[in-house]
C-alpha cells in the first residue's frame, strides 16, 4: 500500500506525535475555547480572530516547545534521505513521492496485526479493565484499510466518505455488550468514547454518560464529558449542572490514559527489534489521538467573563483545584489556566503562567531529542518507549514536575535563574 505525500507525513510524524502530543492537545483545547470567543467578538463587531481572543501564551509555549510547525515545514522542504529501519537495515525515503518504501508499509502493516494480537491477549485475561483496552486495541487493528489516513486517496471522493460515515469496526459491539452487562467503569467509558466516533452505531445507543456518572459519580473525567454531552443536546442548564458536579469529584484519574496504563508494559516486552517498533508506533499512535476529554468546554465555563460572578468564581475554584490534582497534564495546565483568570494579584497571575509554560516545557524537553528523520530505528524504538512507560508509571503531571524540579535544582546549583515557582497559597 502506498502512501500519498500527505499520508506519508501523517506516518513519519506518527512518533512525533506521542512526543509534542500534550503540547499540541493543550494548544487545541484552548484554540477551541479561543474560537467560542472570536465568535462572540464577531458577533459583536469587534471581529477579533481566534488567534488573538483569549492570549497567546500557551500557543507560544507550544510554537517552541513542541516545534510541531517545524517538523511540518521540514518534512515538506526535504529532499530524498536515507534513514534506518530497526531490523531491516537503511532504505531511501523520497517525500516527494507517492509511494512509500515497502518496509515502511511492511512496518505500518505489522504494527496493525501486532495490536491486534495484544488486544487479543488483553481481551482473554481476567481483570474486565484489561479486557475492555484489549477490545480497545482490537478495534484499532481493524480500521478499513480503505479508510485509513495511509490509504493514498483517503476519502477524496464523496462515496468514500459516505462509507466512512457508515463504516463501524467489528468488534464495537462486543466493547459495548461488555460495558453494558458488566458496568465496569473502564469497560464503560471505554464504549463510551469509542461511540462518540461511531455515533450511528446502534449497539451505542444502549450506553450514556448520564448512565456512567450514576456507575462512578466521583470521576471528574465522567462529569465533564456528560456536561459537553448536553451543551450538544441543547441544554446548557444540564450542562452547567453538569459541570458543577465535576467541580465536586473526587476521583481525578484522567479516562485519557487507560489504554496506556494496560498497553505501556506488555509493548516493550517484544524481544524482536522490528515488532517491537511497529508496535510501539502503532500503541504510542493509537494513544496520542485517544480523547482528552471536554476540556475546552472546561476552559469555557471559567472564562474571564464568567468568573466575575462570584457563584461561578467559587465552582471554577473547585474546578480548577480537581484539574490540578489530575494525573494528565493537559488537566493541570487547563487547571492552571483558569486559576490565572481567577487570580486578583497580578503578580500571582504571572507566576501561574509561568509556572504552566515551565511544566509544558519540561515534558516536551525530557522526550528523547531524536530527529524526526530516524524515527523507525532501533534506538528511536527503544528511547520512545522506555519514556512512555516512564511517563505512565510515574504519571504524567507528576513526571513533569519532577523534571521541572530537576531542572530548576541544577539551575540554582550553576548560579542560575530558575523558572519562577506560584506560591501554594491561593
Amino acid at each position: 500500500m502506498g502512501l500519498s505525500k500527505t499520508a506519508w507525513r501523517v506516518a513519519g510524524a506518527l512518533a512525533l506525535v506521542a512526543l509534542i502530543g500534550i503540547a499540541v492537545q493543550t494548544w487545541r483545547s484552548e484554540e477551541r475555547a479561543r474560537q467560542a470567543a472570536a465568535e462572540a467578538s464577531k458577533a459583536a463587531g469587534r471581529g477579533a480572530s481566534a488567534s488573538q481572543a483569549g492570549g497567546l501564551s500557551i500557543d507560544e509555549l507550544i510554537a517552541r516547545g513542541s516545534k510541531a510547525p517545524d517538523v511540518q515545514a521540514a518534512i515538506d522542504r526535504s529532499k530524498p534521505y536515507q534513514t534506518e529501519v530497526c531490523g531491516r537495515g537503511t532504505v531511501t525515503v523520497d517525500p516527494a513521492s507517492d509511494k512509500n518504501p515497502p518496509v515502511i508499509d511492511e512496518m505500518l502493516a505489522r504494527g496493525s496485526v501486532l495490536t491486534g494480537q495484544l488486544g487479543a491477549l488483553l481481551a482473554a485475561d481476567g481483570d474486565m479493565a484489561k479486557r475492555a483496552i484489549g477490545l480497545r486495541l482490537i478495534i484499532s487493528s481493524e480500521t478499513d484499510a480503505s479508510l485509513s489516513p495511509f490509504n493514498p486517496n483517503y476519502c477524496d471522493t464523496e462515496e468514500c466518505k459516505a462509507r466512512q460515515a457508515r463504516w463501524v469496526p467489528p468488534s464495537l459491539a462486543r466493547l459495548v455488550n461488555l460495558a453494558r452487562d458488566s458496568e465496569h467503569p473502564v469497560a464503560y467509558r471505554q464504549a463510551l468514547m469509542q461511540c462518540e466516533r461511531y455515533r450511528k452505531s446502534e449497539p451505542c445507543s444502549t450506553l450514556s454518560w448520564r448512565r456512567y456518572t450514576e456507575i462512578a459519580p466521583e470521576h471528574f473525567d465522567g462529569w465533564l464529558n456528560l456536561a459537553q454531552d448536553r451543551q450538544a443536546q441543547g441544554d446548557p442548564r444540564g450542562a452547567d449542572a453538569a459541570m458543577a458536579r465535576a467541580a465536586t469529584a473526587r476521583g481525578s484519574q484522567s479516562m485519557h490514559f487507560d489504554l496506556r496504563r494496560a498497553a505501556a508494559e506488555l509493548m516493550m516486552r517484544n524481544p524482536d527489534g522490528f515488532d517491537r517498533t511497529a508496535l510501539m508506533l502503532a500503541v504510542i499512535g493509537i494513544d496520542a489521538v485517544e480523547p482528552i476529554g471536554p476540556l475546552g468546554l472546561a476552559a469555557k465555563h471559567c472564562s474571564d467573563a464568567t468568573v466575575r460572578d462570584p457563584g461561578r468564581a467559587a465552582e471554577c475554584e473547585q474546578l480548577s483545584r480537581r484539574l490540578e490534582e489530575n494525573e494528565s497534564l493537559i488537566h493541570v495546565m487547563i487547571g492552571q489556566r483558569i486559576a490565572q483568570r481567577l487570580a486578583r494579584d497580578p503578580q500571582r497571575a504571572a507566576a501561574i503562567d509561568a509556572e504552566r509554560k515551565a511544566l509544558g516545557t519540561a515534558l516536551t524537553n525530557a522526550s528523547p531529542d531524536i530527529p524526526w528523520e530516524h524515527i523507525y530505528s532501533c534506538d528511536a524504538s527503544r528511547r520512545f518507549g522506555e519514556h512512555f512507560l516512564r511517563k505512565t508509571q510515574e504519571g504524567e503531571a507528576a513526571f513533569a514536575r519532577r523534571v521541572l524540579a530537576e531542572q530548576r535544582a541544577k539551575a540554582g546549583q550553576a548560579g542560575g535563574s530558575p523558572s519562577p515557582t506560584p506560591s501554594a497559597a491561593r
